[in-house]
């Protein structure tokens, strides 16, 4: 799980990019390092609100298994 919820780094983006707040004065409160918050808001320019998402996802071991399964079979080796 992030350190931070996508709703506070959007409210504290958000409080930057409309000149509001600066990064210092945004993340203070939050114990945010200035440099996280410039870098969620270059995120943010670049890619919107997607950029603030949770970028990793977890499979299970079942999906796992079955992928390397999927790869055995159709490269025609055994898996090592």
């Amino acid at each position: 799980m992030s350190k931070h919820s996508e709703d506070l780094k959007r409210s504290i983006v958000e409080r930057c990019v409309s000149g509001a707040d600066s990064s210092h004065s945004a993340g203070l409160p939050h114990g945010i390092d200035p440099a996280t918050v410039r870098k969620w808001v270059a995120l943010y320019r670049a890619h919107g609100a997607a950029g603030l998402a949770k970028k990793f996802s977890h499979y299970d071991a079942a999906f796992k298994l079955s992928v390397l399964r999927r790869m055995s079979s159709s490269s025609g080796r055994g898996l090592r």
